[in-house]
């Protein structure tokens, strides 16, 4: 009978200093970290002029969880005043991005739709919470 609690706290002891180890979580939801931020707009002129400049609302904000992949793990809109906020993140690196309208002059870039992205990689810790500067993006 000895034996058998023996070998149990043993088995037990094993487990609790493999699976603290063996459990490192990749980057996503479920911390406790937060990216947050604005976007801001320059309205131009088709000579390139800048007509109005403003803090985007309703402008889609995508975020990439760690950096191996090229596609969004997930979107939100800036609220009224341009802020958008991803919260809940484990500690890791994140991309955020936003699209940003082409120069009516750059052909290679209205070729391919348009647009473009405009990309900001961040590396948070646990429970940190970031403020990034300011996306400047351009609607022509």
């Amino acid at each position: 009978m000895k034996i058998f609690i023996r070998l149990g706290l043993l088995a037990l002891l094993a487990v609790g200093l493999i699976v603290p180890f063996g459990c490192q979580k990749a980057e996503g939801e479920g911390g406790r970290a937060s990216i947050s931020g604005r976007i801001y707009v320059k309205k131009m002129r088709p000579d390139g002029t800048v007509r109005a400049e403003f803090y985007a609302p309703e402008e889609r904000v995508y975020i990439i969880y760690g950096d191996t992949s090229r596609v969004y793990d997930d979107d939100m809109r800036t609220d009224f005043d341009g802020r958008y906020r991803f919260r809940w993140l484990r500690a890791g690196t994140y991309t955020i991005f936003v699209y940003s309208e082409c120069w009516l002059g750059e052909t290679d870039c209205i070729e391919i739709g348009g647009q473009y992205p405009v990309f900001r990689e961040v590396t948070i810790d646990r429970n940190e919470q970031v403020e990034l500067e300011d996306i400047i993006i351009f609607d022509y």
